[in-house]
């Protein structure tokens, strides 16, 4: 906040989301299932691959 001269919600919403997609914070459970789903044996056949859970950061 002090190195940028905002208050919070500023920083928030033009530093840390100002990129963001989505403009939300990815939420635990997010990561929490697509760690379920990797331990399970649907997910068997999958390897080596990226599966990026970030709201759209990588794509820009």
């Amino acid at each position: 906040m002090a190195a940028h001269q905002m208050s919070r919600e500023e920083v928030i919403k033009k530093v840390l989301l100002g990129k963001q997609a989505i403009k939300e914070f990815i939420p635990v459970n997010a990561i929490s299932e697509m760690a379920v789903y990797m331990a399970s044996d649907a997910a068997a056949q999958m390897t080596g691959a990226a599966i990026p859970i970030d709201g759209g950061w990588t794509a820009q």
